[in-house]
């Protein structure tokens, strides 16, 4: 599946919507807000999708480290 699950305790929504806009010309991601955690779902990936949500994952590692700096 072309999901993605996220705790929150862990990514901020803002950093998370950055994120997002800034992958928007490679694939649409949809956010789900559940009780404890973001559902992330890609749709119409560039790439493949596997390799999208990785990439998409590192990159949003990579802005949260960047915001408790």
């Amino acid at each position: 599946m072309n999901k993605l699950k996220l705790n929150k305790k862990i990514y901020e929504i803002e950093t998370l919507i950055k994120a997002v806009n800034d992958y928007q010309h490679l694939v649409d991601i949809r956010i789900q807000d559940e009780m404890n955690y973001y559902l992330l779902t890609f749709i119409h990936c560039e790439y493949e999708a596997a390799e999208t949500i990785k990439e998409f994952e590192n990159y949003l590692i990579g802005l949260t480290y960047q915001s408790i700096k």
